[in-house]
């Protein structure tokens, strides 16, 4: 990593969400971060999840840095049970509900 490749890095990472614009995306890190970050927001939309952004990012600078998480691991295990769980539940309903709709073929 160069010396301007960091610091236009640190300033990308000062920058407040709200007020990234694409120019601010100059390295493929970036736009890499960008990318995941976007597909991730795409994913929980189309699956309607509730996601608090303030704590969703607190748990991504957690994950990033190597701290302690706040939840441990069991904590985290029946977390993700639970939402996928609730998920498939979801998915389920909306098939049956899917079935119901589409007409017979016969």
């Amino acid at each position: 990593v160069t010396d301007k490749e960091a610091k236009n890095k640190k300033a990308a990472a000062d920058i407040p969400a709200s007020q990234v614009s694409k120019n601010d995306l100059k390295t493929m890190d970036d736009k890499a971060s960008y990318m995941i970050a976007y597909n991730l927001g795409q994913r929980f939309k189309k699956d309607n999840l509730k996601i608090d952004q303030n704590i969703f990012m607190e748990g991504m600078k957690t994950g990033l840095s190597g701290k302690k998480p706040l939840l441990n691991k069991n904590e985290m295990m029946t977390v993700q049970k639970d939402l996928r769980q609730k998920m498939m539940k979801k998915m389920m309903e909306q098939r049956k509900k899917a079935n119901k709709i589409t007409p017979e073929k016969g």
